[in-house]
C-alpha cells in the first residue's frame, strides 16, 4: 500500500474543480492572498491539474536555473501554439535549443547596437505626428496604442526588414483579440477544439490569417528574393535571413517554410507586444510621479542635452534604466510563468511527481513585502548600484531566468530606453481627466481599455 503523499498547505475548492473557478475570476489577486497565507510554497487543485505556487527566490531558481531540463513549459502554454506554432516560445528540449542557436546571432550586443538608429527614427516619426495632432487641437492619444504601433514598426525594421506602420491598426486589433481569447481558453474549464466551427473559433481563425497573411508575405518575398539570386543589403541581414540560411549540421538541410514561420511570428508578437505594455505602464508611472519625472529629465538634459538619444548614450542613462527597472517590477509585461514537471523532483521539504505544475509569478514576488521595503511605491532608486547589492537574483525576473531567459532582453532593454528618452525630453502626458487605469492580465499585463493620455510639446 502506497502512503500518501505529502503535500504543503494551500487554498481549497470544491470537489473536481479545484480552485479553477476562483483563480480565473482574478488571477492576480488570488495569487497574491495565496502567497500571504500561505508563504513560499503552496498547493492548490485545478480540475485534475496538481499546482505547485513558488513565492521563494531559490525554489523560482531551482524550477528556472539550477534543475531546468526537469521543467518544461506547462500544458496551457498548447494555447499559444495555436497561433505561434512551434516558435521559441512554446518548443521544448533538443528542437528548442537548436531554434535558439540558430536566433541568438540575430541578438548579439553588435548587431543590436546597428538598431539603435531604427529605435530613435520611429520614435521621432510617431512624435511628428503627434505634433501635427496637437496643431489641429488633438492633444490626446491612446498611448498604449501608439506604443504597439512603434514597437511594432520597430521590430519589423529591424528583424524583418520591413515597414509594417500600414497594417499596424489591422495587426494590433488580432493581437489583443487572439491574446484575450487565449486566456480564456487557459482559464475555461471545458476547452472547446478550434476546429468546431463556434463564433469564438471563428473569431480565433480569422484574426489568426490577418497575421499569418503579415508574415507569410515577407517570408514569401525575402525566398523568393532569395530564388532569383538577389543579394541580401547589409541592412537585410536580419534575423529572417539569418534562419533562411540556417543549414542543420548533420543534414545540411534549410528551416522548412512553416518552421519559418512559427519562428518568424513568434519574434514578431513577443517582440512589440511586451516591449510595448512595458513602455505604456513606465510612462503612466511618470505621469503620476513629478518627483521622478524631474529626476529623470535633469539625466536626460544632462546626458543629451537636446539632441536625439543614441546608441553611445545607453550607458549613460542610468537612471532611465533603473525607472525602466523598477516600471517593469510593478507591471511585468510577463506576469506569470508556469512549468511542467517531466519527472520526480523536490523543492523545500516536498515531492515533485511528473506532470505537477509548477506557478510562478513576477507580479507577486515583484511586490512581497518580504523581499522588498514599501514594495507599492514606485520608487526607481531600488536598481542603483548601492540598492541593487544584497538583492537576490530570483527576487526580480521580469525577463525568466535560466537558459530560457529571453532572448530578446538586450534588445528590449535598448529600445525602451532610447523611445523613452526620445518621448520624455519632447513631451510632458498625463491621463486624461476621468480616466481610470486598470490592468488586464491576460497572456501579457496590459492595460485594460488602453491609456488615454493628454499630451504638450516641451518648448525648446
Amino acid at each position: 500500500m502506497s502512503r500518501k503523499k505529502l503535500r504543503p498547505p494551500g487554498p481549497k475548492g470544491p470537489p473536481i474543480i479545484g480552485v479553477g473557478l476562483t483563480i480565473s475570476k482574478d488571477t492576480p489577486d488570488f495569487l497574491t492572498r495565496t502567497a500571504k497565507e500561505f508563504q513560499d510554497l503552496s498547493y492548490f487543485k485545478v480540475l485534475n491539474l496538481h499546482m505547485y505556487y513558488l513565492c521563494k527566490p531559490e525554489y523560482v531558481q531551482h524550477v528556472l536555473q539550477e534543475n531546468n531540463k526537469n521543467f518544461y513549459k506547462s500544458v496551457k502554454y498548447k494555447f499559444l501554439k495555436l497561433f505561434l506554432g512551434q516558435g521559441l516560445l512554446t518548443s521544448e528540449g533538443e528542437f528548442w535549443l537548436k531554434q535558439r542557436r540558430l536566433a541568438q546571432p540575430a541578438f548579439h550586443k553588435h548587431k543590436i547596437a546597428s538598431f539603435a538608429e531604427t529605435m530613435t527614427g520611429d520614435a521621432s516619426d510617431m512624435m511628428a505626428e503627434w505634433e501635427k495632432g496637437i496643431e489641429k487641437g488633438n492633444d490626446v492619444v491612446d498611448m498604449h496604442r501608439e506604443m504597439m504601433a512603434l514597437t511594432l514598426r520597430i521590430v519589423g525594421k529591424t528583424l524583418l526588414s520591413k515597414d509594417l506602420k500600414t497594417s499596424s491598426i489591422d495587426i494590433d486589433t488580432s493581437l489583443g483579440y487572439l491574446i484575450a481569447d487565449i486566456f480564456k481558453r487557459v482559464h475555461s474549464v471545458f476547452d472547446i477544439p478550434l476546429w468546431v466551427p463556434i463564433p469564438r473559433n471563428i473569431g480565433f481563425k480569422k484574426a489568426r490569417k490577418v497575421l499569418d497573411d503579415v508574415i507569410n508575405k515577407i517570408i514569401d518575398d525575402r525566398l523568393s528574393g532569395a530564388e532569383t539570386g538577389a543579394c541580401l543589403s547589409d541592412r537585410q541581414e536580419d534575423l529572417l535571413s539569418m534562419l533562411i540560411g540556417a543549414e542543420d549540421e548533420d543534414t545540411g538541410e534549410k528551416m522548412p517554410k512553416e518552421q519559418l514561420r512559427d519562428e518568424v511570428m513568434t519574434i514578431f508578437v513577443a517582440g512589440h507586444e511586451t516591449t510595448a505594455n512595458a513602455l505604456t505602464w513606465t510612462l503612466y508611472l511618470l505621469s503620476t510621479h513629478s518627483s521622478v519625472m524631474t529626476k529623470l529629465k535633469a539625466e536626460l538634459d544632462e546626458v543629451l542635452d537636446g539632441r536625439t538619444p543614441g546608441l553611445e548614450d545607453s550607458r549613460s542613462l542610468k537612471y532611465t534604466t533603473q525607472v525602466i527597472e523598477e516600471s517593469m517590477r510593478l507591471y511585468p509585461p510577463a506576469w506569470i510563468i508556469e512549468r511542467t514537471a517531466i519527472g520526480d523532483d523536490k523543492i523545500g521539504d516536498y515531492e515533485i511527481s511528473k506532470g505537477d505544475q509548477m506557478i510562478m509569478s513576477p507580479y507577486v514576488m515583484h511586490r512581497d513585502p518580504k523581499y522588498w521595503k514599501e514594495p507599492n511605491t514606485f520608487d526607481p532608486e531600488r536598481f542603483s548600484e548601492e540598492g541593487s547589492k544584497e538583492r537576490d537574483r530570483y527576487c526580480y525576473f521580469p525577463f525568466g531566468g535560466g537558459p530560457r531567459y529571453c532572448i530578446g532582453a538586450n534588445f528590449a532593454m535598448l529600445e525602451m530606453q532610447l523611445v523613452l528618452a526620445s518621448i520624455c525630453q519632447n513631451y510632458s502626458f498625463s491621463v486624461k481627466e476621468g480616466f481610470h487605469v486598470e490592468t488586464e492580465p491576460l497572456v501579457t499585463l496590459r492595460p485594460k481599455n488602453g491609456m488615454p493620455m493628454v499630451l504638450k510639446k516641451i518648448s525648446a
